[in-house]
């Protein structure tokens, strides 16, 4: 039997779809996965499969989260050609449930959205980053 990397296996599944236009949800993925790997068999088989799929599910979220926004540099691979930090795709919510949708396919109303989250993450920033500047003025002026 083949060692499954199973984390390499979720993100080939996952940019296969985005690269195709797709727009999935986790569910759809973890069921994917696990219809791939139906060779469980035993007195134990309803406990494998409950744990598989939880396990599963924990890896196809936090491949996906990598598309949430972040204020970290976007991983290169998700980057859009001839772009610095738009992305091939992103995670928003559609009928409840968190949807990856390739970039293409996102509303307007989406990519707007989403550019106002990231002004929000920026000022947020800037307004931290006086308030240490405010606090080592403070703690400067109090050591004379």
């Amino acid at each position: 039997m083949q060692p499954i990397n199973i984390h390499s296996e979720v993100r080939k599944l996952i940019t296969d779809y985005v690269d195709r236009g797709e727009v999935q949800d986790v569910q759809f993925y973890v069921n994917t996965i696990m219809a791939r790997h139906t060779a469980i068999e035993g007195a134990d088989t309803d406990f494998y499969v409950i744990c598989t799929r939880q396990r599963i599910k924990e890896v196809v979220t936090a491949t996906i989260s990598r598309f949430n926004p972040k204020k970290q540099p976007v991983e290169q691979q998700l980057v859009l050609d001839g772009f610095e930090y738009l992305q091939v795709a992103y995670t928003f919510e559609r009928g409840g449930k968190t949807m990856l949708v390739p970039l293409d396919q996102c509303t307007d109303i989406e990519l707007a959205a989403r550019a106002r989250e990231y002004d929000d993450m920026a000022n947020g920033c800037r307004a931290h980053a006086r308030e240490i500047r405010e606090y080592l003025n403070t703690r400067s002026q109090g050591a004379a």
